[in-house]
């Protein structure tokens, strides 16, 4: 895809370019060129990264294939056959839905008590999927209950907020919402988002942490965007169709159960419901008003709203244990406006929980191979001097033997005794050493000195 649109990653270092003979025969001297391979997937996500894989799995297919019941049928779709994907360098696979219950079985990927995952499409156009058996009711219990003792400020419960660069209060999102970045349970959980993705490896770089989420009686939140918009000022590169990072899916997961006409639905409100038959949302808000399931709902408000768009568009209810995953990306990197999607009102005497993880294409700012807008820096902008720290934890003082480091309040890393982690960040930011309780031990404000720098404790 050329220089220009094509991520950094972890890996970048040991990408090795292949060489492109020139295709011009009559120009004997023409200069040959250099492309990144391309890595490639089976149809379930699964990389192959030898050739023996790949023999291993066409005699897999071709043995699945000679043992198929030879009944005549014209129905193509009971016919195994190896389906491969390419994905360029530096882009992260995704699942290719043909149509509304295809299924892809991930036979590679297990829960916690070893049962295979599968996705079954709920939609084409947002590309939404069903992940069956993705993760249990005690990991589930066992979330929420971690989060309710979370005492610290930023990471315990408090009311959500929005925003990419600053977080504020918004009056049309209700939730309150907790982080769990890096517990046990929710550890567990990230990596096995990733390789339900396609990832060879776990990283904290392309993850936000886990949201934990709870929605009392009416609490909602209107449509949007898990994409983030491109701040011009900002030097992170979130233009992720070119070279730059953003959140490319998101992996919803529900940990309540919300009967029929309690609300809570997962909405996207760009995916009107197919049939002559469908109501309009106008229609939708009178029956229930007269019926009195609105009680709890002001007229005119921008809740009601939502709920007449909750019972047009494709919407997904609430079941403990149920996890779905859906795209803000395409393949190419490209925004994806049909991802547009909201939380339902909560009717009733009830309580919707619910936790998600984002992750991105990219690296985000705080790690190495970040992508940057500003390379190289301009000259006398300090503050857009990209720094390469360096924290250390010597061991010489027991009560940084369980550190941890966080960019201001959002977990980086392990920095317990004898560890080390480098991070990419910039001159005024704000670097916390905390204990394994959250409290702060240490605070380390990067300045404009070097561009590498390193910190001890």
């Amino acid at each position: 895809m050329g220089p220009d649109r094509t991520p950094p990653q972890p890996d970048t270092e040991r990408w090795v370019p292949v060489v492109v003979p020139s295709g011009d025969n009559n120009h004997h001297g023409a200069a040959a060129s250099s492309s990144l391979p391309c890595r490639f997937y089976t149809r379930e996500g699964l990389r192959i990264s030898h050739l023996a894989q790949l023999l291993k799995l066409i005699q897999d297919t071709n043995h699945n294939n000679t043992n198929h019941d030879e009944t005549c049928t014209d129905d193509t779709t009971t016919t195994n056959e190896l389906h491969l994907y390419a994905v360029p360098a530096g882009r992260v696979f995704m699942f290719a839905p043909h149509h509304v219950g295809e299924v892809f079985d991930l036979s590679h990927v297990q829960d916690a008590t070893g049962n295979s995952l599968r996705l079954e499409v709920l939609s084409v156009d947002p590309r939404v999927f069903d992940i069956i058996h993705f993760f249990s009711k005690d990991e589930s219990d066992a979330i929420i209950e971690k989060a309710l003792r979370e005492t610290s400020d930023t990471h315990g419960f408090h009311r959500s907020t929005t925003g990419s660069t600053g977080a504020s209060v918004f009056a049309r999102r209700t939730s309150e919402n907790a982080w769990d970045t890096n517990g046990k349970v929710a550890l567990t959980v990230k990596r096995r988002c990733f390789r339900t993705l396609g990832f060879d490896e776990y990283y904290e770089s392309h993850t936000d942490g886990l949201q934990i989420l709870r929605y009392n009686q009416t609490n909602a939140y209107v449509p949007h965007m898990d994409y983030l918009s491109d701040a011009a000022k900002e030097p992170y590169d979130m233009r992720s169709e070119g070279r730059g990072g953003n959140r490319f899916a998101t992996i919803l997961m529900y940990m309540s159960d919300m009967e029929e006409g309690a609300g809570g639905e997962t909405v996207f409100s760009r995916a009107r419901l197919a049939g002559d038959d469908v109501p309009t949302s106008t229609e939708v808000i009178k029956t229930m008003r007269e019926s009195g399931e609105l009680d709890s709902i002001s007229p005119g408000s921008w809740e009601e709203n939502m709920i007449g768009q909750c019972r047009t568009n494709l919407s997904v209810r609430p079941k403990k244990a149920r996890a779905v995953l859906f795209y803000s990306q395409f393949p190419n990197g490209k925004e994806d406006p049909k991802s547009f999607h909201g939380a339902c009102p909560v009717l009733g005497d009830h309580s919707k929980w619910a936790c998600n993880l984002w992750v991105w294409n990219a690296a985000r700012a705080e790690f190495p191979h970040a992508p940057f807008k500003f390379q190289p820096p301009t000259q006398g902008d300090s503050q857009h001097v990209k720094i390469s720290a360096t924290f250390v934890n010597s061991g010489n003082d027991p009560k940084f033997d369980k550190a941890q480091l966080y960019w201001q309040d959002q977990f980086f890393g392990d920095l317990s005794k004898g560890k080390s982690v480098n991070v990419n960040t910039y001159p005024t930011h704000v670097w916390n050493i905390k204990d394994e309780h959250g409290n702060k031990l240490q605070s380390f404000h990067i300045n404009s000195g070097s561009l590498h720098q390193q910190y001890q404790v």
